[in-house]
């Protein structure tokens, strides 16, 4: 079929073929020769995607004539302007967006396969199949960046510099580092999706050799439409071993005074990111709490009415990063992140989705890691606010990279 596909004020021919198949999406992203690759589950639907037609470094406008279904997938690195601290993130782009070749789409139980072209009509190529190459390892001990001595020093100054220096809150983060630990990043997303339900699934992988594979409780927007809808995430406590502690951990998280504060924190931020954006917002319902396997947080859904002309670049641009992956007040977060951090974060909290003419879907990258193939690297994050004890923070990043942890050993 042909199609017009106009963006950022071009237009060109989009040819695509599309037939329904019953195949496992992640098993066929595995077994594609194209890159880069991307996968995301949110709900129940799922998408996948494999070559590249078309590259953009940033997310694309639609214009207004555009006839195209085209996706664009991609996402950027937490500091996209800035040179890495590291090499650890070598072969991910600060910033991307690409058109695929080949697209698998899962809506209501049903798997449509999309064969893109922007020269002719193409040409469906057969299927491959077959199961996962390697199983997931055992871990070792890991070496922390910072390590917890360092980790409490840092701690120690910045709660100084919130007390005297006008910062309200900072999200330090840590990497764990599993050298010589190799695991198939496609066996882990699948592993992921089949343990934690109600997160979002996600891979990216630029090349052979590096992924970046996660299991996300958090979405940073999605657009339907002229709708944005959003959520704010905060404050978290560990899953209990029975339906008692549970609950009482549960009420501990939705009454500590702390975990409040840096709640409003983060909802204040979305708003003020999105004032330019919406003509009106409304927070639906009372906050709650969202729970993963592993831990639980709390939680309150945004929906808004777009503005016209507002652009997906613009929203991420926005929004990212809320008070949850960076701090409050934002710049002067982002700055001392930038100063005393002592890792490259990547793409790690960072968000990473697709975009179409009618609807976009973006999550930000956290319960997450780093495979590749003789390492591994898991990320986590804490918010740190007045009153926060570092040991405390420590223990709350183990228990967020359990998500990952629990999965391979």
């Amino acid at each position: 079929m042909k199609t017009h596909l106009s963006i950022n004020g071009m237009t060109r021919d989009n040819f695509f073929t599309s037939e329904k198949v019953k195949v496992d999406l992640l098993e066929w992203l595995a077994h594609s020769y194209c890159f880069p690759k991307f996968y995301l589950k949110r709900g129940d639907k799922e998408v996948a995607a494999a070559g590249s037609l078309m590259t953009l470094g940033s997310a694309p406008k639609f214009d207004r004539e555009n006839g195209s279904p085209m996706r664009f997938f991609g996402g950027q690195a937490f500091f996209p302007e800035s040179s890495p601290k590291d090499s650890v993130w070598g072969s991910f782009p600060r910033r991307i967006f690409f058109a695929p070749e080949l697209e698998m789409v899962k809506e209501d139980g049903k798997i449509t396969r999309f064969i893109h072209s922007l020269e002719k009509e193409p040409v469906l190529p057969k299927m491959h199949s077959g199961s996962f190459l390697r199983k997931l390892g055992s871990l070792p001990p890991p070496r922390h960046y910072p390590e917890e001595g360092q980790w409490m020093e840092l701690l120690k100054n910045l709660l100084r510099e919130i007390e005297t220096e006008g910062l309200s809150k900072v999200v330090m983060a840590r990497r764990s580092e599993f050298p010589h630990v190799g695991c198939d990043p496609f066996a882990l997303a699948a592993a992921l999706k089949k343990a934690h339900e109600t997160a979002s699934i996600f891979l990216v992988q630029f090349e052979p050799g590096a992924a970046f594979v996660g299991a996300t409780p958090e979405r940073l927007f999605t657009r339907a439409g002229g709708r944005i809808y959003s959520e704010a995430v905060a404050g978290t406590r560990p899953r209990g071993k029975d339906a008692i502690k549970d609950l009482e951990l549960e009420r501990e998280l939705m009454t500590s005074s702390k975990e409040q504060h840096e709640f409003a924190f983060v909802k204040r931020s979305i708003e003020e990111a999105l004032e330019g954006y919406v003509t009106s917002f409304d927070w639906r319902g009372k906050s709650g709490v969202v729970k993963t396997k592993v831990v639980q947080h709390l939680h309150q859904c945004l929906e808004g009415a777009l503005r016209f002309g507002s652009s997906d670049q613009q929203l991420i641009d926005a929004l990212h990063p809320t008070a949850a992956m960076g701090g409050a007040p934002k710049s002067a977060a982002l700055a001392y992140l930038r100063a005393h951090e002592p890792f490259e974060r990547g793409w790690y909290a960072s968000p990473l989705g697709f975009t179409s003419h009618h609807f976009a879907e973006f999550v930000v990258g956290i319960r997450s890691a780093l495979v590749e193939e003789k390492r591994l690297s898991l990320f986590a994050g804490a918010g740190i606010v007045s009153g926060s004890d570092p040991r405390s923070e420590w223990s709350e990043l183990n228990a967020k990279t359990q998500t990952v942890r629990s999965i391979i050993g």
